[in-house]
């Protein structure tokens, strides 16, 4: 290996490394990443030995009210505007697993609604270098007065949800992983939707909305990797629930229907609408567009979070 001043980490013959980095609520300084391109199908999990760098990672344990989480000190979660808002924010007891505790998010009215758990500073670059691929990975739970949960609608794009936000530094835009369309026996369908661009790559196979809307624990996971330039075809946006890939927009995935599917993973214009941009603030939660009286989303809604995790890969992936 060789490594530059300024952390760049570059193979000079082929073998196993090992870069280690550990962390809880706090923020990794940028750092070197190993140049190479590497294969990702299967449901990442962090492994230090292969060369993953956390990037930040929160149990939620350490905090008691919404409130004390909108002054963090160092890197956090925090709510947006929770003392304009209190019915929509709680820090609640146990968390995952019957330990600890997680955040909470109620949706009440929808129509616009827009609670959010985010990662502050805003302004910070959180990892290096800004093409980076990165998995972020927690727990939710979704549950309506204590049991089945609720729906962000279906039927359309004009209903849903915006469930995952990764917004550019300085907030201008973002590319989001949201719940649309569907129908009655499926519920809305995750899929990503890039900064001004529109909704692709629609879930073509379950766990679908209605299958995890059970008031029980899920793990949802993010692998998301930026295009190396407009309409670059080496972008990649993938999402796992409970260890099943359920979105692939990739060259790898285009135009493949996955066993069982109901549509291909993605098309290739599809992966070229991905965007470039580096993401400095992520968002659980968002806006809640269905609304009450539409008579296809369901309220109010709570969504839980517990055990969050972002961390970067070590080289560009495909």
């Amino acid at each position: 290996m060789l490594a530059s001043m300024s952390g760049i980490v570059k193979a000079i013959v082929v073998g196993a490394v090992t870069i280690t980095a550990a962390c809880d609520r706090d923020c990794l300084s940028p750092a070197g990443v190993v140049q190479n391109e590497t294969v990702v199908s299967a449901e990442p999990a962090f492994n230090p030995a292969a060369g993953d760098t956390m990037i930040f990672q929160d149990s939620m344990d350490q905090y008691t009210n919404a409130h004390d989480m909108d002054r963090p000190r160092g890197c956090a979660l925090r709510p947006f505007y929770p003392d304009q808002n209190p019915a929509n924010y709680a820090v609640i007891s146990p968390g995952h697993g019957g330990a600890g505790k997680a955040l909470r998010l109620v949706y009440l009215r929808g129509g616009g609604e827009r609670p959010i758990w985010k990662t502050d500073p805003e302004d910070k670059r959180w990892y290096a270098p800004a093409n980076a691929a990165f998995v972020i990975q927690y727990w939710f739970r979704i549950s309506k007065n204590g049991g089945p949960g609720g729906s962000p609608g279906y039927g359309n794009t004009a209903v849903g949800m915006k469930w995952i936000e990764l917004w550019r530094p300085k907030m201008s835009d973002r590319t989001q992983f949201g719940v649309t369309a569907g129908d009655p026996a499926t519920g809305p369908l995750w899929h990503v939707n890039p900064a001004s661009k529109g909704p692709i790559g629609y879930q073509p196979v379950g766990p679908y909305w209605n299958q995890v809307n059970d008031n029980q624990w899920h793990r949802a996971t993010y692998l998301y990797q930026p295009a190396s330039w407009t309409g670059a075809p080496d972008g990649v946006a993938r999402m796992w629930i409970d260890g099943k890939k359920i979105v692939d927009v990739s060259a790898t995935a285009a135009d493949v229907l996955p066993p069982g599917g109901t549509k291909p993973w993605s098309t290739k214009d599809e992966v070229q609408q991905l965007d470039t941009y580096q993401t400095g603030t992520i968002n659980l939660g968002e806006y809640m567009n269905g609304a009450l009286g539409d008579r296809v989303t369901d309220l109010p809604m709570t969504l839980d979070f517990d055990d969050f995790k972002w961390w970067r890969l070590p080289a560009r992936i495909r």
